[in-house]
């Protein structure tokens, strides 16, 4: 496991994992790469997730015309269908063993001679139920498994269909239970300290004949306050190069959804420990070094974890830019030609809502990450019709149109 980074600006960017205990042999940490450009990730990496291609199967998303919101709960109404019968089954066959247990347990305590018939019937029947209940049990147990793991296939084509046929992907391939490429996370050059990431289904494609990834994760970093994860730069550039006074706003309150788990038990949180907890894209289209920038987009306090692995990064004012939005860059000199009017533009159509908590754009050498981080309703697997409404989806596939629009204008102005 990787040294604990310590508070002050980092130098490094450092990469806990935790070591699985069916692990025979210690990994030991590996240097990510050498110093050899100025947005080169330094740090410990161990690697010890390894990601398997022959999961991935291509994704078979047929637009039915309807809402996505509606093809989702006909894909829940199929689930429930399917583990009805069981579930009555297995149910009714746990209430007659525990009615039979119950009557064997009050022959036990009155006078009935050994040879009793109902005695003889009744332990017999109990036995039967008992064996029978517990195969039952088993037997349904890999059932709903199979039919939940089959109504989660179906879920993650419908949302990542609908989500990457909206930004132009093709070839689209899905994992379930794929795990993200470690080095996407690590080189949005974002998080000072990552103790652990989680992901689930991951997809893989084309955009613009360029590679794409994209998956569900949440990322783990040391405890912060709100304060501290909400910290805005002290000191701004501006598109020349020159330092500049600005007073930084105070955000209001956008969402009153917030991640989950994203605080410690009490009444009122004061920390998170989550970096991210939502998607991430991961696309192939570097930039020269130089041109290196980072976007965040904030929302509410608890909803929003600003970089802080900003080693050789410079916090930029752009005139026009809404308030929630701070930009970093390594050489503006050589990135401001990205903050033209049509950039602009472009970055004050992203807005944060109940469901887009923040986000962000990291745009470096290793390419082009963008994350969004979402709320419990956008994340979590639907198991009741009425939690299923089309604004969650809309309200997280929109805001990723509008960051690749941006993306775009990136590719036109790069080197």
């Amino acid at each position: 496991m990787a040294p604990k980074q310590k508070k002050e600006a980092p130098k490094k960017q450092v990469i806990k994992k935790e070591v699985e205990a069916t692990k025979k042999e210690e990994v030991a940490p590996a240097i990510i790469e050498p110093v050899t450009k100025s947005d080169s990730v330094e740090g410990d990496y161990n690697d010890l997730v390894k990601r398997d291609p022959s999961v991935f199967q291509k994704l078979e998303y047929n637009p039915s015309g309807k809402p996505i919101s509606e093809d989702i709960k006909s894909a829940l109404l199929n689930y429930k269908k399917a583990v009805r019968l069981p579930t009555i089954i297995s149910t009714l066959i746990m209430l007659l063993t525990i009615g039979l247990v119950f009557a064997s347990m009050i022959i036990l305590f009155i006078k009935v001679s050994e040879n009793n018939p109902i005695k003889i019937i009744l332990f017999s029947l109990t036995a039967v139920f008992l064996v029978a209940a517990f195969v039952f049990s088993r037997i349904f147990s890999k059932k709903k498994t199979l039919f939940t793991s089959e109504y989660l296939k179906k879920y993650e084509t419908l949302v990542n269909g609908e989500t990457l046929s909206n930004i132009n992907v093709k070839d689209i391939q899905l994992s379930v239970a794929g795990k993200i490429d470690d080095q996407d996370v690590i080189r949005t050059h974002y998080f000072a300290t990552i103790n652990d990431i989680h992901s689930r289904g991951i997809t893989e494609g084309k955009r613009n004949n360029k590679n794409i990834r994209c998956g569900e994760l949440a990322v783990l970093i040391p405890p912060v306050t709100f304060t501290e994860a909400n910290k805005l730069p002290t000191k701004y550039l501006n598109l020349e190069g020159k330092e500049v006074e600005v007073t930084n706003p105070e955000i209001e309150e956008v969402s009153q959804a917030a991640s989950p788990l994203l605080f410690k038990k009490q009444q009122e949180p004061r920390e998170t420990y989550f970096g991210i907890y939502g998607k991430l894209f991961s696309y192939d289209l570097p930039l020269d070094s130089n041109e290196s920038i980072i976007i965040a987009f904030r929302g509410g306090i608890k909803n929003t974890f600003l970089p802080n692995y900003l080693t050789g990064f410079e916090a930029i004012k752009v005139p026009g830019l809404n308030d929630n939005i701070v930009v970093y860059a390594l050489d503006i000199s050589k990135s401001k030609k990205f903050f033209d009017k049509q950039g602009i533009e472009l970055l004050n159509k992203v807005k944060v809502n109940d469901d887009f908590l923040s986000g962000f754009i990291s745009a470096n050498s290793y390419g082009i990450r963008v994350g969004l981080n979402l709320s419990e309703k956008a994340m979590q697997l639907p198991l009741d019709e009425k939690g299923i409404t089309q604004s969650i989806f809309d309200n997280f596939i929109n805001p990723a149109k509008d960051l690749f629009a941006f993306v775009d204008h990136l590719e036109k102005k790069k080197k």
